[in-house]
Order: C-alpha cells, then structure tokens, then sequence
C-alpha cells in the first residue's frame, strides 16, 4: 500500500474514533447534567415545585386533592404532605415531556385511592418457612392417606407390609420432602440465568429422590420398630387434622407465600404494563 494511502486511512479511522469518542462523552455530560437537575428538583420546597408545575399537572393534582378529601376523606393537614411526596417525581417527569397522567398511569381518583390505601409489601418468607410449611403439608397427605388406608384395609398380607410404615418413617419423610420442595421452589423461582441448567436440577431431584427411597427401605427394616412403631389408624388421621391446622396458622403468622405464585403474578403485571406502554 502507498504511505500516503496507508496516513490517510489511519487518519480517517482516528478521526472516525474521535467522532465516536466525542459523542460517548456528549451523552455522558448530558446524563450527568440531567442527574444534577434531577437532584436539584429534589432539593426544591413543595411551594417552588408547585409553582413549576403545568397546567395540565395542575389540574392533575387539583383533581387529586379533590378526590382524597372528598372520596378518602382526608383532612387538608393530611392531603398537603401526602401532594408533597409525589411533587419531586412530577416534575422530573413533566421536565422529560411525561405528564403525571402518563407517569402513573392512573386516572386522579384511582391515584387517590392508592395513596390512601399504600401497598404493604409482604415480608420475604424464609427457606426455613418454606421447608416447614411444606413439610406439614406433606405430612397431612401421608399421615392422613396412610392412616385411611390402614383403617380400610383388611388383608392381612397387605398388613403386613402396612405395618413397615412406622411414625417414624412418615415424619422423616415429610420433613425430607418439605425441605426438598423448598429447594425446588427457591431454584425456580429464580431468573433463568441465576439458576442451574433444567438438566442439573433434574439430575439433583432424582439423586435426592433416590436418598429418600433409601431412607424409606432403612426406616422400614424390622430391626428399626423399636424406634419406629406402627400407631393406631387413628392416631394418623388426628395427626394429620392437626397438622393441618398448624399449618394454616404457621402460613398466617410468618405470611409464607409460594414464591412461584409471586413469580407468576409479577410476569402478569409485566405483561399488562407493557400493553398500556
């Protein structure tokens, strides 16, 4: 290649870098001096921020005040500060071409209705809540068929092999299985990427499944009914109605919540967010 061919071409391609470089630091200086607004917004009394309001964000929150005194029955002493909280995020928005209608995505009254009724946000249950609740629940299912079927049955063979179950074995069981399922959960509910390829948390079900099976058949040996007697049918069905109890309060007092049933929830406000955009 000619030398001169060669400068030319380095120095269209350095200035083409510089072009870009000016540009990166163009949008960065902007982002910066939009942050200092931002923060300046924030920094401003109520009465300022009022008075930066447009006409259209004033009849929005003349409407607002309007619907929490009349419909929320708010006192005056109690809509002003409750207006003050949401001023700052008002103007940064309006400051940005959004009207606070399109911030909130919400009519006056139904923005009233919010502010009056905040949304507590639900403690974040526990492993220890999720593996306890479902070992109660699992319990229930076993303590409750197994004490059913024993109740019904009249073969003697099948007796027999009924009488393997001892207390012992469906409490381990159930605990086994509440922690197991507590696991699951947690690993699904994660985002894709924070969780394990479906192939390694299938194979890790089917190890864990299979320690539980051993469990069983060690619990089950004769040797073991000495620690690990059969009750009576009944004992098993009034077990389980009060496990099932136990549980309803447990759920009550710590708020456990099934973290896939939070999962989906959130995916289906997501989905209708991103319609109304």
């Amino acid at each position: 290649m000619d030398p001169k061919d060669q400068n030319k071409s380095e120095n269209t391609e350095a200035a083409k870098n510089s072009t870009v470089g000016n540009a990166q630091q163009e949008k960065l200086k902007k982002a910066h001096e939009q942050n200092a607004r931002d923060e300046e917004i924030k920094k401003m009394s109520p009465k300022e921020l009022r008075n930066k309001l447009s006409n259209k964000n004033q009849d929005y929150i003349f409407r607002l005040e309007k619907f929490l005194t009349e419909d929320q029955n708010y006192t005056m002493d109690q809509v002003e500060p409750a207006i003050d909280q949401i001023l700052p995020e008002i103007i940064v928005a309006q400051r940005k071409g959004i009207p606070a209608s399109n911030l909130y995505q919400k009519a006056p009254r139904e923005k009233a209705i919010e502010i009056a009724n905040p949304k507590k946000e639900a403690p974040k249950t526990k492993f220890w809540m999720h593996a306890v609740d479902n070992g109660l629940l699992y319990f229930v299912i076993f303590a409750g068929v197994f004490g059913i079927v024993q109740l019904f049955n009249t073969s003697s063979k099948q007796q027999d092999g009924m009488q393997q179950m001892g207390i012992l074995t469906v409490a381990s069981v159930t605990i086994l299985f509440g922690i197991l399922m507590a696991y699951y959960t947690d690993l699904l509910s994660r985002d894709k990427s924070k969780r394990p390829p479906m192939w390694q948390i299938i194979l890790i079900g089917v190890f864990l499944f299979g320690i539980i099976m051993v469990w069983i058949t060690f619990t089950s040996m004769p040797f073991m009914r000495v620690i690990n007697p059969v009750l009576n049918p009944w004992v098993y069905i009034v077990l389980a109605v009060i496990a099932f109890f136990v549980r309803r309060w447990f759920r009550q007092k710590y708020h456990v919540v099934d973290p896939l049933q939070i999962k989906r929830q959130n995916e289906i406000a997501a989905r209708r967010q991103n319609r109304r955009n």
